[in-house]
């Protein structure tokens, strides 16, 4: 493994959720760190979020008022905070005595790229899910960082080597996605290289992924075997979105509201906490680099086109408050509602799909058994695997992405030949 002491100085490149989580971890994890974005704006709100994480883990009390105010991580309040300060692998640095203040006294915020990033050992890019985006800034990575730096894309569904085209050195270019919405606390980060990619930087992403600290725990890091869009977590979910996306078009063309479809048990604030803008660029990605079958929601292409964009904007498929929480209204579920429930919804469809892409991967070769996609699940999502859940039913399910591939009219998902004879139970 390579010494992740090689790296002591980190630029995250974007101030979104995502960049201002992954700058929290690094700074944790004892870094000098530089966040850069055009948006001297969002720079600043950045900084304000990084240090109300950092202030709430000095104290008990204001720890379980930050993760109360947070649907995601509401959880975290019955930890034993003593010795949750205690661990290094849980808050990094602060385990050591250091302060919010000294901590935040290892960040700089940079509007010029250029500056940012010409004496960093390590990139780790987090702009908007764009192809055309992201390929612009690491050409610039290519030009303005120094010739050793490892340049990381947090891409959750673009191809690497496509992200890598336009950079002089596709040989250090890796992606890098830390799953889920808050990194100070999520554990998965995969890593995963392009067709040019070095053996070596690859390792010194593994590397600095094991160095982060998180308050759920000791890091997963994954290193793929082969390129794949979308790498493990979001890889295995993508299919079910070509149905539940289906499934949400269909239920709004029959009058049924996104509140009836909240109160009827779809939770749908995950893509509003990221943005309904994000959440659309992702399966535009989907759609081209993996099959036509993929492609956003029309109910959330009409939200995004009214400035609708969720969490961001006050309004997407929730309305949200001030503090950034969605406001959920008590709601009886109409009969409409339970009438469209009855005749069109079908849980397991969702977990067939899944089963499906997961056997995908095998037989792609991205990784080499189940036991990797099950840790993935466990630890990323903190549910149980779909191997598991799937080793007795795979045959019924087989049989209901059959008939629901023909219904909507979404080939792809159409169960594999490894999910159709079971053949994935020869890989553990």
């Amino acid at each position: 493994m390579a010494d992740s002491g090689d790296v002591r100085k980190i630029a995250v490149v974007g101030s979104g959720i995502m960049g201002t989580g992954i700058c929290s971890a690094c700074l944790l994890g004892g870094y000098e760190v530089v966040l850069s974005d055009i948006d001297s704006n969002a720079l600043k709100n950045s900084r304000d979020s990084l240090e109300s994480i950092f202030k709430a883990l000095e104290t008990e009390d204001g720890f379980k008022a930050y993760v109360s105010s947070n649907p995601f991580i509401g959880h975290f309040s019955s930890v034993d905070f003593t010795e949750l300060k205690a661990d290094r692998k849980k808050v990094g640095v602060m385990a050591d005595g250091c302060s919010a203040d000294e901590i935040m006294g290892h960040l700089v915020c940079e509007v010029d790229l250029q500056k940012a990033v010409s004496d960093v050992d390590f990139v780790i890019e987090a702009v908007s899910e764009v192809l055309s985006l992201k390929q612009e800034v690491f050409r610039q990575l290519g030009e303005f960082t120094p010739s050793h730096t490892v340049c990381a894309s947090n891409t959750s569904t673009l191809p690497v080597s496509k992200i890598a085209k336009l950079s002089r050195r596709p040989e250090n270019v890796i992606g890098m996605h830390f799953h889920g919405f808050t990194q100070t606390f999520n554990r998965l980060v995969e890593i995963m290289g392009g067709e040019k990619t070095a053996g070596k930087s690859l390792e010194t992403g593994k590397a600095v992924g094991q160095s982060l600290p998180s308050v759920g725990g000791e890091r997963l890091v994954v290193v793929l075997d082969k390129e794949a869009e979308g790498f493990i977590a979001n890889r295995i979910a993508a299919p079910a979105s070509i149905y539940s996306t289906w499934f949400m078009d269909k239920a709004i063309e029959r009058g049924i509201t996104f509140e009836q479809l909240h109160a009827s048990g779809r939770d749908m604030r995950g893509a509003d906490y990221v943005g309904l803008d994000t959440a659309i660029n992702g399966a535009i990605s989907y759609q081209e680099n993996i099959s036509s079958d993929f492609g956003p929601s029309k109910a959330l292409v009409e939200l995004v086109k009214q400035g609708k964009l969720g969490r961001k904007t006050g309004q997407g498929m929730y309305e949200w408050d001030e503090s950034g929480n969605a406001i959920i209204k008590e709601t009886k579920v109409e009969e409409k509602t339970l009438n469209f429930l009855e005749e069109f919804a079908d849980p397991e469809i969702v977990m067939a799909a899944r089963l499906n892409e997961a056997c995908r991967l095998l037989e792609m070769g991205v990784v080499k058994g189940c036991g990797v996609i099950t840790e993935v699940e466990r630890i990323g999502e903190g549910h149980e695997g779909i191997f598991d859940l799937g080793s007795d039913k795979y045959r019924e399910w087989a049989e209901k992405l059959e008939a629901v591939a023909e219904k909507i009219g979404k080939p792809y998902l159409k169960p594999c030949e490894m999910m159709r004879s079971g053949k994935f139970k020869d890989y553990p």
